[in-house]
């Protein structure tokens, strides 16, 4: 059976951006490496950032493990009970692999996620064998007490790059690719000093290098490994005599501070506004179906200021057309802070919109029995409003509006950019759904009195209702 190493990633890219190239290389020895994920991030990005870390798993190699449910681990959320079920469930994973390393973040990395995740393997690690070995990597903070030192090479940071690139989706926000190069190269600098000691000449020529801290808990207490190269390992003989109990269980950092504030950004509406030109096809710019959608919505009453039968067909494919934006784009229900408060007054809005539109259309029987409707300018302008107005706020939210909408909603309590999404799909729900009950409800009618007379509802407000025999044949 091929050795085995778990890495316990917060997020899906942790594994690519920890210590990928360490991980790569115990790969390339015939070592099983299993990626476990801990979080999918916001509830509305679960679906991207899973399909993201199942690409970055089969590129790397990696046995993919997905926790079920996925932790939450957002700064509002209980993050003792996420530690918790980590704690629980890792050893589980570990033992089924028969893993010899466990790798995570340090419980110092800063991020409120990564120490909470990390924490969670602390409490794990005591539920294992005492053989088994703790690597600990630093992206938020760094290690003081590194112990372990890999150099690379072009290629393999190629492939840790090639790896990262799986999740374009984080990459739109920041790019970590500079990250992970950027660090490698101060590590092939610093490294050396950092691990074997200051005044210590360079431990390699490569230009990239990842350090670590390897403990393992004995007599429980967190006792380091003396400094060493990667492959060569600690010397048999290595009592793991440098004590780090007294860091690895003092409070962190937070505790004095408090977390760093959380933004949760949504690429649709918090575009990056430094990218050349504008938003990318990936930053969340306005796609062609966001164009298609709103101009199939805007065709439909185009077509019926000449007027247009009603029936089942027609005044459904308004319906279908929403519920496709709405199942592309809704993947969660905002309720924090003023959130329900904005979807609230979206759907109001929708609603009114739609019901006026509806009311201002012009419904006929024609000689056939077949309702007509015909919607005239005041029917048409309010229909228009509603689409243009999404329509207005999506090319402004995604060309230079981002920051002004995030402080907008930092002033008025709106807790996350996904609720703007909400409000917006739903909106137009609310219209659809208004209009369409309401020509519903007036071709009903029609047919109602075309029973006996020819019937005329013209729009609403004009006090008229004509009837007259019908024409003798």
């Amino acid at each position: 059976m091929a050795p085995t190493i778990v890495h316990v990633a917060p997020h899906p890219d942790d594994e690519a951006v920890g210590c990928p190239g360490a991980l790569l290389h115990l790969r390339d020895r015939g070592w099983q490496v299993v990626s476990v994920i801990a979080s999918l991030g916001f509830p509305a990005q679960w679906e991207r950032r899973r399909a993201e870390a199942e690409e970055a798993a089969q590129r790397a190699g990696f046995v993919p493990v997905f926790l079920n449910p996925p932790l939450d681990i957002s700064v509002g959320d209980d993050l003792a009970l996420a530690t918790g079920r980590v704690a629980a469930e890792l050893p589980g994973i570990v033992e089924a692999h028969g893993a010899s390393i466990v790798v995570s973040p340090s419980p110092h990395d800063v991020h409120h996620g990564h120490e909470t995740v990390a924490r969670g393997v602390q409490q794990a690690m005591a539920a294992l064998p005492a053989t088994v070995r703790w690597w600990m990597w630093g992206v938020w903070g760094d290690l003081p007490a590194p112990n372990v030192f890999y150099a690379y090479d072009r290629p393999v940071m190629d492939r840790a790059l090639h790896i990262l690139e799986a999740y374009a989706g984080e990459l739109e926000r920041n790019d970590f690719r500079r990250l992970l190069t950027g660090r490698a190269t101060a590590n092939a600098v610093l490294g050396s000093e950092r691990v074997f000691g200051f005044g210590s000449p360079a431990a390699s020529a490569l230009p990239y290098a990842e350090v670590l801290t390897e403990v393992r808990l004995l007599d429980g207490r967190w006792m380091a490994s003396e400094a060493h190269q990667l492959d060569q390992g600690p010397s048999p003989g290595s009592d793991y005599d440098l004590d780090l109990t007294a860091w690895v269980t003092s409070p962190s950092a937070h505790e004095l501070v408090g977390w760093i504030r959380e933004v949760e950004s949504d690429p649709r509406l918090h575009p990056r506004a430094d990218a050349p030109g504008g938003p990318g096809p990936h930053t969340g710019t306005m796609t062609f179906t966001d164009y298609l959608l709103n101009g199939i919505l805007i065709g439909l009453v185009v077509l019926q200021i000449r007027g247009r039968r009603l029936t089942v067909h027609s005044m459904l494919l308004p319906i279908g057309t929403v519920s496709i934006a709405a199942y592309s784009y809704l993947h969660s229900f905002p309720t924090r802070g003023n959130d329900l408060l904005l979807v609230g007054l979206a759907v109001s809005l929708g609603t009114v919109l739609g019901v006026l539109c509806g009311l201002f259309t012009s419904v006929t029987r024609r000689d056939d029995g077949t309702p007509f409707a015909k919607a005239g300018l005041v029917a048409a302008s309010l229909w228009i409003t509603g689409v243009g107005t999404r329509l207005a706020f999506e090319l402004y939210a995604t060309h230079g509006g981002g920051g002004a909408i995030e402080r907008f909603s930092v002033q008025h309590d709106i807790t996350t950019l996904a609720a703007w999404t909400t409000a917006l799909i739903l909106m137009a729900m609310a219209e659809v759904l208004g209009r369409t009950g309401v020509l519903a409800w007036r071709a009903h009618a029609v047919r109602a009195a075309g029973a006996g007379m020819t019937g005329t509802l013209p729009p609403a407000g004009s006090g008229i209702m004509e009837l007259h025999a019908p024409a003798s044949r």
